[in-house]
């Protein structure tokens, strides 16, 4: 599909472009994994590689943070994302200790007096905290607490204690403040390697049902399926849960979505978070999930003009060689905006001690690279 297939697609829906947090660079230090991992450069549209445990969700985690302004809500989501304690009933999720100190990096002997960064000279957030009282324990008691500070970009520094270091009771707490938290914050899309909530799923079609971006939402699902005509989410009998169907040409019965593939549900789900990422920043972990490798180059193709026309940076991870190949190519025939790839990975310079750290491909050097089947997962 060229450019004058997406221009007619996008038609009508150009949006005005407004200055807000794109990143030419970006820094992330003691955070999670993450010691300390420079990337020197970005571009419009990023896409991140590496093996298993190199820090490529983590990278999303930190900026959906960084946009959301430090959002309890948003702290609280990537303290659950990685589902560590799905094992466990709810009463033991809210007793047990893992929010801040997991998602606060152990490099250094005292992990209370670690800080951690992310961001970059122009837009960046600062957080971290140490204990109170003389309890060395996690397994604190309530009444100590910790004492949590952050600030973002030249801000004051933010206080507030933090009564126990439960899940929970960090949120509690954290909301209790969430009116200085809010002072800097973009909306963002993020879309997680978890399980489709379809209420929340039918929430978002809600926001844009009658809008032009319901008619850029079929129109992008006419690439896996050019019959669809129509797309509704309906409640079934005895069940509050409502379901994504579709209508198809010549055909007088709706069909559930999921019945026409994981393909064509992963667009979806990509395409319902373009609303909430105007002139801010879309995250996609593992973007090849359900798409056949032929439909990635047009999936490319859009996630480039939306980006261009809607003012998004997008930032998305993958495993899959195919996905590399159709980004670099849609990268290199896109001369009016930049992609970039960065591999996260284990240095093996011995002054690192094996740390994580990022390289930095542009389209350039991409394209070479994949035309001679170098290998750059």
């Amino acid at each position: 599909m060229g450019k004058i297939a997406v221009d007619k697609i996008i038609n009508g829906l150009i949006t005005r472009k407004v200055c807000v947090m794109h990143l030419d660079s970006l820094k992330i230090k003691n955070f999670r994994i993450l010691e300390d991992v420079t990337i020197e450069k970005l571009g419009h549209v990023n896409l991140i590689v590496g093996k298993n445990n190199s820090g490529k969700s983590t990278v999303l985690e930190a900026l959906a943070l960084l946009a959301s302004g430090f959002n309890p809500e948003v702290m609280l989501f990537i303290s659950n994302n990685r589902n560590v304690y799905r094992h466990l009933n709810t009463k033991d999720i809210e007793s047990k200790v893992f929010s801040i100190e997991n998602i606060i990096s152990k490099s250094n002997e005292d992990p209370f007096l670690n800080w951690t960064y992310i961001g970059n000279q122009s837009h960046y957030l600062t957080f971290g905290y140490v204990k109170n009282g003389k309890n060395n324990n996690l397994d604190i008691d309530r009444e100590k607490g910790y004492s949590f500070t952050y600030f973002i970009d030249d801000r004051d520094f933010m206080n507030f204690e933090v009564k126990a270091m439960s899940n929970r009771a960090l949120f509690m707490d954290m909301s209790e403040n969430s009116h200085h938290m809010k002072k800097k914050a973009f909306n963002f899309g993020y879309i997680t390697t978890n399980n489709i909530d379809l209420n929340l799923f039918a929430s978002s079609w809600d926001k844009i049902a009658l809008t032009d971006d319901e008619n850029l939402v079929l129109e992008m699902l006419k690439l896996i399926d050019s019959d669809i005509t129509n797309l509704a989410f309906l409640s079934l009998v005895d069940s509050e849960t409502r379901i994504p169907f579709v209508r198809l040409k010549n055909i007088e019965t709706r069909i559930p979505l999921h019945q026409m593939g994981d393909g064509i549900f992963r667009l979806l789900q990509i395409i319902l978070e373009i609303p909430k990422s105007k002139n801010s920043i879309l995250l996609i972990d593992e973007f090849e999930n359900g798409l056949h490798y032929s439909v990635q180059p047009k999936v490319w193709e859009l996630i480039f003009e939306l980006a261009h026309r809607f003012n998004i940076q997008v930032f998305a991870t993958t495993h899959s060689w195919d996905c590399i190949e159709s980004f670099s190519q849609v990268a290199k025939d896109r001369t009016d905006m930049e992609g970039v790839l960065f591999r996260m990975g284990h240095s093996v310079r011995k002054s690192d001690k094996g740390k994580l750290i990022a390289t930095v491909f542009d389209e350039d050097d991409l394209y070479n690279l994949t035309k001679m089947n170098i290998e750059v997962r």
